[in-house]
């Protein structure tokens, strides 16, 4: 009679053995996700996202949940555990099947410690050797620790964690100048990471592809991309550069020749700065052609990225907001209000709020072709592609355009391209960028009339002794000399030779050779020593040319180098030439993307296509 009695226990026992799966999928799947991982370029591994939902199911979530309910004869006597949400524990399952211990779901579910409560981290209670450590979550000081019964399993799941906890990087907008602050034992998800030459002068360069589960950047160029480790952990110097370049990227302020910053991260107490990929900096691209490239569309597409650079860099240098502080506290900048209300120009929001324009001067302070980058683009003339600036690092704003270098200290920016300025008085203006940019135009047109081979014979022209560098060899664009006892410059006589020369190529047409002109008087030009007066610093003035539908014009230092605003309009002024030859009416369809772009586009400019069109009648006889 007792033979046919079979107690709670082995009912219950037999119950789980005919009803659950068997512990063979346990096996199986724990080989299917060793199978998936993806080895970076460190020689880590690390399971994707989208295999971790493929293999990790809620359903196996609940399967392994009833299956430890009901597996043990100790567990029989205990309330089973159960969850309203199965999918809130599939990473901690996936670890789990990782370390081969899916049974000790029931543990994590009991707890309430779930996904969102990882990584968990381990915490040595006592130094009693019998006293076992905890696992405690990182970012939910309230959630319940975790204990193991053997130490081995509970550093397996530390360090299995990883694995599943691969970051995925995100393009948000308003948000790329707040870091993404990494666990230091975090595997990053990049199949590919390499250092390339082209270095930041406060970072290194990495040509990175990063797995297209581990992120949401939204770019047509796939899974590549820059990422830019800065040098110092200073987080201002960070906040800097961050703030910049998260203002230029977005919708209000960006522009097609200002790189923009996909997102940010702050990962081995080290600052990144994630970029789309560009296949060269402008530099390499010259290289890449050692001959003339020549063709129309070749030297129409320069002068077009000549006028796009100018654009872009006057919005850094004349730029205007209403969207708050955020310029203003990283360069720890004092608002200069004036007093006359009428001249305040005021913004309204969707909610009907009234906002102060805001005016800064901006200095890019590096230019140079290393860090004006190139991008492939079908859609640009020829599909030459398109020109980018980049490498905000020394970049600065302020509310007078001046920047005094006697009490900042030197600007470590590259030699070859600095201005005259900085050596005679130590005062930078915004004007110093636009030295710098027709240094570059110069180098431009020199490889469109003879390729790289022109470009660095004519670096080798300009190598002469420079006193500021104890007297070695620099290729700067001018020279110091002494008179009446004082310190000059003047632009050095290779560079008006090589104009003078380029003048005379066959590829030199009547717009480059209006396109030289400009570099010559409009660009490369020495500024007199004279100390901007107040009314060139006021930013009063700024506002008003802003806010004015006059043609008015602010002046820059009362300084002769024109403003990248006139750069732009006189090269637009070029490209009608161009179409006048060709006998094309050319419509400018430029449209201002901000309301400093909209303030220099209706400013006035000398009348250079008026005077050329009368010298194109005179000598045509008309």
């Amino acid at each position: 009679m007792r033979k046919n009695v079979v107690s709670p226990v082995l009912f219950i026992q037999k119950w789980a053995r005919t009803h659950l799966p068997r512990d063979a999928p346990i096996a199986q799947l724990s080989k299917r996700l060793a199978e998936v991982t993806v080895k970076t370029h460190l020689q880590h591994r690390f399971v994707p996202n989208s295999h971790v939902r493929e293999i990790v199911t809620s359903e196996a979530v609940r399967i392994e949940l009833d299956k430890s309910n009901y597996s043990t004869f100790r567990r029989i006597h205990k309330d089973p555990v159960t969850t309203e949400d199965y999918s809130a524990y599939k990473k901690i399952l996936t670890i789990l099947y990782l370390i081969k211990k899916p049974s000790k779901i029931r543990m994590f579910v009991s707890y309430g410690v779930c996904d969102k409560d990882l990584p968990l981290g381990i915490h040595q209670t006592s130094n009693k050797p019998h006293c076992l450590p905890e696992l405690r979550s990182r970012s939910n000081h309230s959630a319940r620790p975790i204990v193991f019964r053997r130490r081995d399993y509970t550093d397996d799941f530390f360090h299995s964690q990883w694995k599943v906890l691969a970051p995925v990087f995100g393009n948000h907008e308003e948000r790329r100048d707040r870091p993404i602050v990494l666990e230091p034992e975090v595997i990053l998800p990049f199949i590919s990471h390499s250092k390339v030459t082209r270095e930041s002068g406060f970072g290194d360069v990495y040509k990175t592809e990063i797995h297209p589960d581990h992120h949401d950047l939204g770019i047509a160029s796939g899974n590549v991309f820059a990422i830019k480790k800065l040098k110092s952990p200073d987080r201002e110097a960070f906040n800097q550069e961050a703030t910049v370049l998260n203002r230029i990227s977005n919708k209000r302020h960006g522009h097609e020749h200002l790189i923009t910053l996909l997102t940010t991260f702050q990962y081995d107490e080290k600052f990144h700065f994630i970029f789309p990929w560009a296949d060269a900096d402008l530099l390499e691209f010259w290289k890449r052609h050692e001959q003339a490239p020549g063709g129309e569309m070749v030297g129409k597409w320069i002068i077009e990225q000549c006028r796009g650079l100018a654009d872009a860099l006057n919005s850094i240098h004349r730029y205007a907001t209403t969207s708050g502080t955020t310029l203003f506290n990283a360069f720890h900048l004092t608002e200069q209000v004036d007093s006359d209300k009428k001249k305040r120009l005021i913004r309204t929001d969707s909610a009907g709020n009234d906002h102060h324009l805001r005016s800064l001067f901006g200095r890019h302070g590096d230019i140079k072709p290393e860090n004006i980058l190139w991008y492939p683009s079908e859609n640009s003339t020829g599909g030459h592609g398109v020109l980018k600036i980049a490498d905000f690092g020394v970049a600065r704003f302020s509310t007078v355009n001046s920047w005094d270098t006697h009490k900042t200290g030197r600007i470590p920016n590259t030699d070859t391209y600095r201005s005259p300025e900085m050596d005679l008085n130590g005062n930078l203006t915004t004007a110093c960028d636009v030295w710098a940019l027709g240094c570059v135009f110069l180098q431009f047109v020199t490889w469109y009339c003879g390729g790289n081979i022109l470009v660095e014979w004519f670096g080798k022209r300009r190598l002469v002794k420079d006193p500021q560098q104890a007297n070695m060899e620099t290729d700067t664009f001018f020279v110091l000399y002494l008179e009446q006892g004082k310190r000059k410059a003047k632009v050095k006589p290779a560079v008006v030779e090589v104009i003078e020369t380029l003048q005379g190529y066959q590829t030199c047409t009547r717009e480059y050779r209006e396109l030289l002109d400009m570099i010559q008087q409009d660009m490369l030009v020495v500024q007199q020593q004279e100390t901007p007066t107040q009314d060139d610093n006021d930013t009063s003035k700024f506002q008003d040319a802003l806010s004015s539908n006059t043609q008015s014009r602010m002046r820059l230092g009362g300084v002769r180098r024109k403003s990248c605003g006139d750069i732009w309009r006189r090269i637009g002024d070029i490209e009608s030439i161009r179409d006048q030859e060709k006998g094309l009416t050319r419509i400018d369809t430029f449209v201002p993307a901000s309301p400093v772009a909209e303030s220099h586009y209706m400013w006035s400019s000398k009348p250079h296509l008026a005077s050329a069109m009368n010298a194109l009648e005179i000598s045509s006889g008309g």
